[in-house]
């Protein structure tokens, strides 16, 4: 997801987004990326919270753009690691640092010709650019191990609290033994589940080598769209009965009730 205002990074934005499609990166840029018809601010934070790192170019009046500040802040609250790319000449503000977010000092040099500051010209060296793909890899490689350890924490809290007993395989997914020797197993899932998840918690199923076992891809919902959770909701009354999905906003009934 590549955050940046436009009328000071539009062209480095669309250079980044074409060089991490080249690396099979699935990128979203907002011009590129939201299909006619769609709710644009809808769309937006849905692609988001399916997104596994951030690409922030923090030029001298990002922080002026309202949505540029909501971007920030929605990323810090789904916990999702940023590369943050801090313009030549401009220093970072204490409001646009976490403990999610890697600053990348840019300096001249990183760009063509030295011309940083044109938003319709400006653009990155191929070293540089190459450097910020090694480095949005590593962000979310360490971004996705994070996020995943932070779902099992909450779900284990969660599950504290009512009484379960809910142990953390070595591969980092959950198991639970009810009685009648029936188990469940809770399937960590960063992002929104699709089909393909449910093909990985099936090929779980069975080297897991249990016959009677039913399997939670668990998920947190925060943003996104309606449509989506309506469809989730639909595949859980429709597809196998020992294969659903688990939003976090349900973690607590769920677990209450079951």
């Amino acid at each position: 997801f590549i955050s940046y205002k436009r009328n000071e990074s539009s062209s480095v934005a669309i250079q980044l987004y074409e060089a991490l499609e080249a690396h099979n990166f699935d990128v979203f840029l907002d011009t590129h990326s939201i299909g006619k018809g769609e709710p644009f601010q809808d769309e937006l934070w849905h692609r988001m919270t399916d997104c596994d790192a951030i690409v922030l170019l923090n030029t001298p009046q990002f922080l002026e753009s309202h949505w540029c500040k909501e971007e920030f802040a929605e990323a810090g609250a789904k916990q999702i690691g940023i590369v943050q790319l801090v313009w030549p000449n401009h220093n970072v503000k204490a409001d646009v640092t976490s403990h999610l977010s890697y600053p990348q000092q840019m300096f001249e040099s990183d760009f063509i010709d030295d011309i940083y500051n044109d938003p319709d010209y400006s653009k990155l060296k191929k070293e540089t650019v190459e450097k910020i793909i090694q480095e949005v890899e590593s962000v979310r490689a360490r971004n996705l191990a994070a996020r995943q350890d932070n779902l099992i924490t909450e779900f284990r809290n969660i599950a504290d609290r009512h009484g379960r007993t809910i142990t953390v395989q070595p591969e980092k997914f959950l198991t639970e033994d009810l009685k009648g020797g029936k188990r469940v197993v809770y399937i960590p899932t960063i992002g929104i589940p699709q089909s393909m998840s449910c093909q990985s918690a099936e090929i779980k199923k069975e080297l897991l080598g249990y016959k009677d076992v039913t399997v939670r891809l668990i998920y947190d919902d925060l943003r996104i769209r309606d449509k989506w959770l309506k469809h989730l909701e639909w595949l859980n009354e429709n597809f196998k009965k020992d294969i659903k999905t688990l939003k976090k906003q349900d973690f607590e009934s769920w677990l209450q009730q079951n």
